[in-house]
């Protein structure tokens, strides 16, 4: 597959050799290999009829609550009532990442006001709405909180965060949002599991709204990350 990449306003193809099918998103996960550089997926979830791990790294997920799934960004994606329904990921060495880490996902968030988790690995990363201040989108790696407010009900976000072992970065529907200093590993916490939906570990903090293709990769985006267009057209800016 050919991808393009835009420097001082000049595209240059390049080359990406795909050793797994992503299934139906394939175009945008693709692109986030590409910019993230070859191998750097470690778990992809369409969430269009469950939790399969669709990077071909196995790490296939459990559905909880009786979450449904309905019509989201790409097909369908996991539908999430706010009291029981989530997705619960086992811990895997894999998602231990020392210098690099990031992580996606497109959500649409039906109320504001509360602490509801998106994406939660105990202390090691997370996205999640916060109460205080009342409806701000929060990105957490390793202890360091970035904020974005405040975000609509009933709106659609794509919300990306990225630690390069220098800076984490927050970027909310393509754009940058904020950065602070970090340097250290990523702990991965007493709560190594992954959840979507709910606080891992906790049972707390769930979610209302749909959520859909999260990914994760083993180190910080090298590009501008885009939404939407940039990836499925193949072009984005560096």
């Amino acid at each position: 597959m050919k991808w393009f990449s835009t420097l001082a306003g000049v595209s240059f193809p390049f080359l990406l050799a795909v050793p797994c099918s992503y299934g139906q998103d394939s175009s945008y996960v693709e692109g986030y290999a590409a910019f993230g550089g070859q191998g750097s997926i470690v778990a992809y979830y369409p969430l269009e009829t469950g939790a399969t791990d669709a990077s071909c790294n196995a790490h296939d997920g459990n559905v909880n609550g009786g979450a449904s799934f309905e019509p989201a960004k790409f097909g369908m994606g996991l539908k999430c009532d706010g009291d029981d329904d989530s997705v619960t990921i086992p811990s895997d060495a894999a998602f231990d990442n020392p210098t690099g880490i990031s992580f996606c996902a497109w959500v649409r968030p039906e109320r504001s006001g509360s602490n509801e988790t998106i994406l939660d690995r105990d202390m090691s990363f997370n996205l999640k709405t916060r109460e205080n201040p009342q409806g701000t989108f929060t990105f957490v790696v390793g202890g360091t909180v970035l904020e974005y407010g405040t975000y609509e009900t009933d709106t659609t976000y794509h919300l990306c965060c990225t630690y390069d072992g220098q800076y984490v970065k927050s970027y909310v529907n393509g754009s940058f949002n904020s950065a602070l200093p970090r340097t250290g590993n990523v702990p991965a916490g007493p709560m190594a599991e992954i959840t979507i939906g709910e606080a891992s570990g906790a049972g707390l903090e769930f979610f209302q709204g749909w959520i859909d293709d999260v990914v994760i990769l083993d180190r910080a985006l090298l590009a501008r990350l885009s939404h939407e267009g940039d990836f499925s057209t193949g072009n984005a800016g560096l």
